[in-house]
């Protein structure tokens, strides 16, 4: 099922009406009622009560369920998409800092090699100094 649909249906549950689900997605009313639908077709569930003559929808148990789960699905979902997003996202620029001489060795071999090797984009400008040059 896609994604937007489970999407959708958050929507309708929080409006709790088609028309106005439909007016905040930007899409007509009949397409979002056949999404609707076919969710309900494709778990075979009912997931709304619909009273003749209102507009207010209400949501079933089993609807009550689904939303909480189509929840769940989005956010782990948004959550691989920015994960996946930060990989071509690397950072860059340029690092200036300054280090005592009598910790050099450990700073490089601790900090500055295993960042440099995450971190290829960044550039380094390095600065050897005493403690009272740096201040």
């Amino acid at each position: 099922m896609d994604f937007a649909f489970y999407r959708n249906f958050i929507t309708v549950a929080e409006t709790g009406n088609l028309s106005a689900a439909a007016k905040r997605l930007g899409i007509v009313q009949p397409a979002l009622s056949a999404q609707m639908k076919a969710i309900e077709r494709n778990y075979g569930v009912q997931l709304f009560k619909m009273q003749r003559g209102k507009r207010h929808i209400e949501l079933t148990e089993a609807g009550e369920t689904f939303l909480q789960q189509a929840r769940q699905l989005c956010n782990t979902e948004d959550d691989i998409s920015l994960r996946m997003q930060a990989f071509g996202r690397r950072a860059a620029g340029t690092l200036r800092f300054s280090v005592s001489h009598v910790r050099t060795d450990y700073f490089l071999l601790s900090y500055l090699i295993p960042f440099a090797k995450e971190n290829p984009g960044i550039s380094y400008q390095f600065h050897d100094a005493t403690v009272e040059q740096q201040q």
